[in-house]
């Protein structure tokens, strides 16, 4: 149960940290 919780954590933190990168890389070529 526990190593479900962790996976999905996990994909959770590289979900936001791949949209951060996005959005920041969008933003630096707008300027």
């Amino acid at each position: 149960m526990g190593l479900v919780v962790t996976a999905l954590r996990a994909s959770l933190i590289i979900a936001l940290a791949t949209s951060m990168a996005e959005g920041s890389s969008k933003l630096y070529w707008t300027l």
